[in-house]
């Protein structure tokens, strides 16, 4: 965080008509890796290899969630972490398979997939193995969403091993012996947001009325920026958004400050991000001078989020939110009224501050 304190002639505006409006992007690439909140693997196996079962009296079963459809193993995704620009991922899902004869059964749990040689991995009768090997990786993507896939799968010795030593067959599983193929689709909690374009907010007449009154103007300061009565604020490094823009935080740099004219009173705003899982605008505020007032007060609740409509493109991986209303908190109505209100309480909680829009591009 950048403290600012005093008037440094960066464009002080009074606010006589304030709209706060707008957010476009520009680029920078990196790779990062995006929490994964849903999606499935699929595991299948080849005719061969189930016919070499059958003739031992095997079958493969499956447990909950997870479940058996045509000589295939389907098993929900639960967690896992994913880079879709570089086409890495190391994937967990949920339930378990198992191969079982009449007597006998070895369970496979703990099933995670990783873009590696070996990319199938599970527990099986108390230790992490590794089940197969791949003869060909593939990873890929659609929109905000992965694929990877691992064809020739070969079974690994220590599982071979594992296998013959619990179910006994007449046909003992051998090392390198092909197993099938296997698919992992994997879909972001949230996404990464590159830091491109800027953030708009849109005052609303009400409350620009109100700081006219009070003789209080806002100013930018860099990189925040203002056009007329337009402020924007750029987005910056280290934000994420869910693609249905209900959860992830988006982050901004540049610093507004309101300015009470024939006081000199000063409220800062630093760091402005905006949560969309508590539907929140948060920020780092500054009351001067310190004394009398509270000085730095750290990131606090700035703002609540309300309604907005979201667009999201999957296609151009693009999430957008429009005409989200900035709604005012307590503990900030309380600030600018200690600060502004010469001794009355002009400010509320709750009153309706500026609109929100903005484009933001993900990775």
């Amino acid at each position: 965080m950048r403290s600012v304190s005093g008037r440094r002639g960066r464009g002080t505006l009074c606010l006589l008509a304030i709209p706060f409006a707008v957010l476009l992007l520009c680029p920078v690439a990196q790779g990062a890796y995006d929490p994964v909140g849903s999606g499935a693997v699929s595991i299948r196996f080849e005719r061969s290899f189930l016919s070499f079962l059958k003739s031992d009296g095997i079958r493969v079963s499956a447990a909950a969630p997870a479940r058996v459809n045509k000589g295939t193993v389907l098993l929900p995704v639960s967690a896992g972490l994913m880079d879709p620009t570089l086409g890495k991922s190391s994937i967990e899902a949920e339930g378990s398979f198992a191969f079982q004869s009449a007597r006998k059964r070895v369970p496979f749990r703990a099933v995670k997939t990783k873009t590696k040689h070996s990319p199938l991995i599970a527990k099986v009768g108390g230790s992490q193995l590794k089940i197969a090997t791949a003869g060909r990786l593939a990873a890929g993507r659609t929109g905000f969403d992965a694929k990877f896939s691992a064809r020739s799968l070969r079974l690994t010795a220590k599982v071979a091993t594992r296998l013959n030593k619990k179910l006994r067959p007449l046909h003992p599983f051998v090392a390198g012996q092909l197993v099938g193929s296997m698919v992992t689709n994997a879909n972001p909690q949230t996404v990464t947001v590159l830091p491109e374009g800027k953030v708009s907010m849109e005052l609303q007449p009400d409350f620009i009325a109100k700081l006219n009154s009070l003789l209080i103007s806002v100013n930018p300061i860099f990189p925040a920026e203002h056009s007329g009565s337009l402020f924007t604020v750029p987005v910056i490094p280290g934000g994420t958004l869910a693609p249905a823009a209900n959860g992830g935080t988006l982050k901004t740099g540049g610093d507004l400050e309101f300015l009470q004219l024939h006081s000199n009173t000063q409220i800062f705003m630093h760091e402005l991000w905006f949560d969309f899982a508590l539907r929140m605008q948060t920020g780092e505020i500054d009351i001067e001078p310190s004394p009398p007032y509270r000085g730095k007060l750290g990131r606090v609740s700035i703002f609540d989020l309300s309604g907005g409509s979201v667009s999201t493109d999957a296609g151009a991986r693009t999430i957008g939110v429009s005409d989200a209303q900035l709604l005012m908190q307590p503990a900030i109505a309380s600030a600018f009224n200690e600060a502004f209100g010469e001794g009355g309480t002009p400010f509320t909680p709750g009153e309706t501050i500026a609109k929100l829009s903005f484009v933001a591009q993900t990775q």
